[in-house]
């Protein structure tokens, strides 16, 4: 039996995880392309409006910062652009509290894991990046949960990645239920689409976590 090169099977291993992605096809083809990374980032480049947004392109930050930089320009890109469009009230406060939590996260990994390198926070939330500067700057990770508390209203007793990610994912579930009480039509599709993504989220976690303890899983579910 001839065994499989590793290009085909990296190559299946993609097909499978794009099968189960929202991307659209015409995104998938580019990544599943038999071609080398900086060529498909110029790909995405020129397919992805929001990118244009973006002062340098993707295969530039590729070779300078890495995978981690370009993931970090996508997201960053993306949501700024969103926030420029003229969507519903509730479309537009979802994404503001979806920015405040992506940008306290990225705040605690900095301070948690002790990096040098300046995190690069969305522009657009609530919570300005002066404020989260001022926390970046003091190095005290127990300031975060004051200001969790004032997001959410949950109070993190000990700060970890697993609780303050289940903590600001549940401010948002909150402040959705209330869209959909003010706005009956956009709300209600807000809800559902945002609580069938928090599902997928739980049952991703109990598929690949079956191996790790059941009380560290369950810090990391969004009840």
């Amino acid at each position: 039996m001839f065994e499989i090169s590793s290009e085909k099977r990296q190559k299946k291993e993609i097909e499978h995880i794009l099968a189960f992605s929202l991307l659209s096809e015409r995104v998938k083809n580019i990544l599943s392309l038999e071609a080398d990374l900086p060529f498909i980032l110029e790909m995405l480049d020129k397919r992805a409006a929001f990118l244009s947004d973006s002062p340098a392109g993707l295969s530039d930050i590729f070779l300078t910062g890495g995978l981690p930089e370009v993931e970090q320009t996508i997201t960053r890109t993306l949501f700024e652009h969103i926030m420029k469009e003229p969507v519903h009230p509730c479309i537009t406060r979802f994404f503001i509290s979806l920015i405040d939590s992506i940008n306290i996260i990225t705040l605690y990994k900095h301070l948690r894991w002790g990096l040098s390198a300046r995190p690069t926070f969305i522009t657009g939330g609530n919570v300005k990046e002066p404020v989260l500067s001022t926390i970046l700057h003091s190095n005290d990770v127990s300031e975060i949960t004051g200001l969790i508390k004032k997001q959410t209203g949950f109070y993190v007793g000990k700060p970890a990645a697993a609780s303050i990610e289940s903590a600001l994912l549940k401010g948002i579930s909150g402040q959705v239920k209330k869209m959909e009480r003010e706005s009956p039509d956009i709300g209600l599709i807000l809800n559902y689409l945002w609580r069938s993504s928090l599902e997928a989220r739980d049952l991703s976690i109990l598929y690949y976590g079956n191996k790790i303890d059941k009380d560290i899983i369950r810090e990391e579910l969004v009840h």
